[in-house]
């Protein structure tokens, strides 16, 4: 009897290991698919994402790749806009849609500029301040540390030094011309000016200076259908 129960003992065990093997060889077979799933949500995260670049990004791209690889280009844009200010304000754009792409376009297309930047609108010098205070701080020989702002508007005393006739007893003036150039609130710089607004601020001109009399008082004169004479 000891015997039989002696025999009988190893059959147990191996039933024992068999049930272990298989509970394992169970466990491996379930989770193989997990496995799978995993990996293949891996590789559905893995699908490269489109990414849409801005217009006004592509072009200032564009631009910024035929002034650097100029030559005999000796612009103060060429100079004061390097990779690291450009990567930093090109996507950049002011309230009236300025973009550093409007500021450059025409130093990038003609590249015997000497300046090569002008401003899109009065945003624009804090928009893109990194550059614009480079070339205007080189342009006016100013200490690279230097703030720079604005001067107030002076005109002198005007109590002192009035306007008078030049030429009262008219021996020796023929005509006289005065151009004066403002800019209007609101509206951009030539760089983005559309026709549209081009004609808004010549009708608002126009409104402004028929409001004049007296010594003052004069004629309009549009460029547009103006002869010779």
């Amino acid at each position: 009897m000891a015997s039989s129960d002696n025999e009988a003992a190893p059959v147990v065990e191996k039933e024992e290991e068999e049930t272990e093997v298989a509970q394992s060889a169970d466990t491996t077979e379930s989770a193989a698919p997990a496995t799978e799933t995993v990996a293949a949500t891996e590789v559905e995260n893995a699908v490269p994402v489109v990414v849409e670049v801005p217009a006004h990004v592509i072009e200032a791209e564009e631009l910024f790749k035929i002034l650097t690889s100029a030559t005999s280009c000796h612009s103060l844009l060429h100079k004061h806009l390097t990779q690291t200010i450009f990567d930093k304000i090109k996507e950049r754009k002011t309230t009236l849609g300025g973009t550093l792409s409007d500021c450059i376009r025409s130093g990038c297309e003609n590249l015997d500029s000497g300046v090569g930047i002008y401003a899109c609108d009065p945003e624009a010098y804090k928009t893109f301040a990194e550059v614009l205070d480079s070339v205007i701080k080189d342009y006016h020989k100013l200490p690279e540390k230097k703030n720079i702002h604005h001067p107030h508007s002076d005109f002198g005393d005007l109590e002192k030094h009035k306007f008078e006739d030049l030429d009262p007893e008219s021996k020796f003036v023929i005509s006289t011309r005065i151009r004066v150039g403002r800019s209007q609130d609101g509206y951009g710089f030539p760089p983005i000016l559309t026709q549209e607004s081009r004609q808004e601020l010549e009708t608002k001109a126009v409104e402004a200076l028929n409001g004049l009399s007296d010594e003052l008082k004069g004629t309009y004169h549009p460029l547009t259908g103006m002869d010779a004479e």
